[in-house]
């Protein structure tokens, strides 16, 4: 449309129908004006920017909206709009007075850096996934590494917390005890392994340990587990801080080795070892026996003689008295000389479990001094035994040091006999040594001979186990005991041969001074022996000390008294021999021990076949004593005598228990009452109070039982009751 201006108003018609009731009616124009359209619906925004321009299929410009063409490129954008009768094209124009900006707008700006910390962070995300997928391949290899060592070790792990709960133990503590993982981790005190009679002492040394009053020896500790059977086994265990990666303890790591198969090598060593020894003892008592023959014919011919003198002064009476006095004397002391023959060698040869014990140095030497005696006398030799007197006892297994001096002594006779020395002489010789830096004592025995001496090379091995320079020797003679070295030295008055030395640790004994008193005058003996002779000497002795016996010649007439209803009234001590057909000692001992008769009726074995276990079992049973066959007279009499006044104050202990139950018998039930209370402490107001009695009736009741109990105070009447 032309305007006034000489410009033309480009416009755009719009023919609609007007349809009513399906009937046509008219049409309706609709002018517009592009110009106007474009102004109106585009914002002012987009004009200051672009220039938004409607134009012919063939680029004809029809209408423009905006700023005019400004800067030397130009970016456009077209959309076809394809109306009814016309056909026309949106065009958009933009344009930038130099080269394009990287990024538009802020948007884009954003997409951008976004897009490229996205492909940043895949890139070192997988990286990062590469190098965890190498950690946890090696992670895993060192796992299955670390089991597999686990797995193969004979050793048991075992891991705790702070609070003493498992967290970790290996196949091997498994297989070890019995139960599997899961039964162990997260037990707590106490774990199911712990001997139950052991539960408590572990606790506690647990406990201990958790709260770090005690670090675990580096060497390890030996403590006994149980398995899931019941079995006990004896195990080593070796502790060591659990620490982690901050430096901060987080439990204890533990192992722990069986060692049940080591205590049983260790015993089968000690076993033969002992038959060894044994072996040895049996093979010198044989070696000796022609001399021990010749040594017990002495006192038994001596006997003899002595016994047929005294009846041949019998037989003319009056008998002079003083003559079978010294008859009867003498005849003790051959057979005491006999005694202690026989015990020597028997103590000797006999083996015995290691006990270590206190003993003079006196009774060692006394124990082998018939049997080096022997030898002596046999090949000529002087023996000088130096034992000042007062020396401290020593603490050491008896029958091993007795072997070695023997062998030492009978080897430094041997020694000079095979070197043909003019006068023999062998001295044994026991003197104190000074305190160690350690404030220990020694007392030193030494053996020494006028010999050729000990060559150099065998002085080397003197202490090898089994080493010997004779044909037949077992190389034991030195072997018992372990030797506290030092130089060789040559005592005074002897003139080549160093003395061969032991030392040994003083007991730290004390001195007790005992308070001795007379048997009462009605105790009684009882003596159960199936032997008559040693049943009428051991009645003949205790007439000589005017003690009462009663001879049975079997358990069962002494059982059969026992099932008579016999308890004994008055002081009286049972003298039982062990070994009886029939009842043995020991079985007729259980039937005084079932009746409750052991402690007033003391019992006293007597055997010439002990053992050390035996002897034990019997004294934690109850027996009083148990004395071997020979026997000193006096020494078994003075036992006696303790046996004597030990059931005298059972006895009386049980009279007086007696007549307190009938004290408290004759007490009334509201007497019983307020003594009760009255023992407790209780004021006589407060116990008027309890029993709802007035304080008047409780001060008679008081006194009634005061009266009756034969007590003064309440004190005195608490400690009455205690006694019960």
């Amino acid at each position: 449309m032309p305007q006034a201006d000489g410009l033309g108003l480009e416009l755009m018609e719009l023919c609609l129908p007007q349809v009513e009731a399906g009937r046509l009616t008219g049409y309706v124009i609709a002018t517009y004006s592009l110009t106007d359209l474009l102004a109106t619906q585009i914002g002012p925004q987009m004009g200051r920017s672009q220039e938004i321009s409607f134009t012919e299929a063939d680029g004809t410009r029809l209408a423009m909206h905006g700023l005019a063409r400004r800067g030397i490129r130009v970016f456009s954008a077209q959309q076809l709009l394809d109306l009814p009768g016309n056909t026309m094209v949106l065009r958009m124009d933009s344009w930038r007075r130099s080269e394009p900006d990287l990024f538009p707008n802020v948007l884009t700006a954003l997409v951008t850096v976004m897009s490229i910390a996205l492909v940043t962070v895949l890139f070192m995300l997988g990286h990062d996934t590469r190098r965890r997928l190498r950690v946890e391949q090696d992670l895993a290899d060192a796992l299955a590494f670390r089991k597999a060592m686990e797995d193969s070790l004979v050793t048991g792990l075992r891991a705790r917390d702070l609070q003493g709960r498992t967290t970790y133990v290996n196949p091997a503590f498994c297989q070890m005890v019995g139960f599997s993982a899961e039964e162990l981790l997260g037990q707590g005190n106490p774990p199911p392994y712990w001997p139950p009679e052991r539960a408590e002492e572990y606790g506690k040394r647990q406990e201990v340990r958790l709260t770090g009053g005690n670090r675990p020896p580096r060497e390890g500790f030996e403590s006994v587990f149980m398995r899931k059977d019941g079995t006990r086994f004896p195990v080593l265990i070796i502790e060591a801080p659990l620490i982690n990666a901050q430096g901060l303890q987080t439990g204890w790591m533990s192992a722990v080795l069986d060692i049940s198969e080591q205590r049983r090598v260790e015993e089968l060593s000690r076993a033969s070892q002992e038959r060894l020894q044994a072996t040895a003892r049996l093979a010198t008592v044989g070696e000796m026996a022609s001399l021990l023959s010749h040594e017990l014919n002495q006192p038994l011919a001596a006997i003899a003689s002595y016994a047929n003198g005294s009846i041949n002064l019998l037989q003319h009476a009056p008998a002079p008295a003083p003559d079978l006095q010294v008859a009867m004397r003498r005849i003790a002391e051959q057979a005491d000389r006999a005694g202690r023959v026989i015990k020597s060698v028997h103590d000797f040869v006999r083996r015995r479990d290691q006990a270590r014990e206190a003993v003079s140095a006196q009774a060692l030497l006394d124990a082998i001094q018939p049997l080096v005696n022997l030898q002596a006398r046999k090949l000529g030799v002087r023996v000088d035994s130096r034992i000042p007197e007062g020396l401290p006892r020593v603490l050491c297994d008896r029958t091993m040091v007795e072997q070695v001096l023997l062998n030492l002594a009978r080897n430094a006779m041997q020694a000079m006999d095979e070197a043909h020395v003019a006068h023999p002489a062998l001295v044994i010789q026991v003197r104190a040594t000074t305190a160690t830096e350690a404030g220990k004592r020694w007392l030193e025995f030494s053996v020494a001979d006028c010999g050729p001496g000990i060559a150099e090379e065998v002085k080397q091995q003197l202490f090898t186990p089994f080493f010997t320079t004779k044909a037949e020797g077992m190389g034991l003679g030195l072997k018992p005991v372990p030797h506290r070295g030092g130089a060789a030295r040559r005592p005074a008055g002897l003139r080549t041969q160093p003395a061969a030395r032991y030392d040994l640790p003083i007991h730290p004994a004390c001195a007790i001074r005992l308070t001795m008193q007379p048997a009462a005058a009605d105790a009684t003996v009882f003596i159960v022996d199936d032997d008559a002779g040693v049943r009428d000497a051991l009645a003949w002795l205790l007439r000589s000390r005017r003690l009462l016996s009663s001879t049975f010649a079997s358990g069962e007439e002494f059982d059969a008294m026992l099932q008579g209803g016999f308890r004994p009234n008055s002081p009286s001590c049972l003298l039982l021999d062990v070994r009886m057909p029939g009842m043995s000692g020991l079985a007729l001992f259980e039937q005084i021990t079932e009746r409750g008769l052991a402690e007033a009726l003391p019992v006293i074995f007597l055997t010439g076949h002990a053992d050390v276990p035996t002897a034990v079992d019997m004294v934690k049973r109850g027996a009083f004593d148990f004395c071997e066959k020979p026997f000193s007279d006096n020494a078994l009499v003075d036992r006696i005598e303790d046996a004597l006044r030990r059931s005298a104050e059972v006895l009386a202990a049980q009279r007086k228990k007696g007549a307190l139950h009938n004290r408290l018998a004759e007490l009334t039930e509201r007497e019983r009452d307020v003594m009760g209370l009255v023992a407790k402490g209780l004021p006589n107001k407060l116990i008027a109070d309890q029993l709802a009695i007035s304080v008047r009736t409780v001060e008679v009741h008081r006194a009634r039982v005061f009266d009756k109990m034969e007590v003064k105070s309440a004190v005195e009447l608490a400690n009455l009751l205690r006694d019960l």
